[in-house]
């Protein structure tokens, strides 16, 4: 008769858990790090109907500038977006005219669809501008 060896129930649960831990830890990390990695990716499109990335600069450029058409005060929450537009427009391209007449245009035309209701479509506009610009990296101080 031959015998049969005995495996060790403590001995085969320890080896359970601990691969079982080693496999969570290793899922927990790997979501961080998807999450991570994720919150640096581009948008899928560009804002308002942009058909390039100078157009979509230049269009939150133009809403920042007419959310307050007399200029914000320097240092504001207005200013820093606009600064921060003027700076993503000036990487793209040396000749910022072209595309800011484009923007501009395409905000004429939006603000004629709007019916009436340009102060809260330009204040709709911004909110969607600073979030983009969020993305885009940028750091307002006067949202800390």
């Amino acid at each position: 008769m031959q015998e049969t060896g005995q495996y060790s129930e403590d001995r085969l649960s320890g080896w359970v858990i601990w691969l079982g831990g080693f496999a969570l830890c290793v899922g927990i990390a790997g979501a961080f790090w998807f999450v991570w990695k994720s919150q640096f990716a581009a948008p899928s499109g560009f804002l308002f109907g942009s058909p390039t990335r100078e157009i979509e600069a230049g269009y939150c450029l133009g809403v920042a500038q007419q959310v307050v058409p007399g200029g914000s005060p320097t240092g504001g929450f207005v200013s820093e977006t606009t600064d921060f537009w003027i700076k993503r427009l000036r990487s793209y391209t040396r000749d910022m005219g072209p595309p800011i007449a484009a923007a501009q245009a395409r905000i004429a035309r939006d603000l004629q669809v709007s019916l009436g209701g340009e102060r809260e479509w330009l204040e709709e506009a911004m909110i969607t501008c600073t979030k983009r610009a969020q993305t885009y990296g940028a750091k307002f101080q006067t949202l800390k």
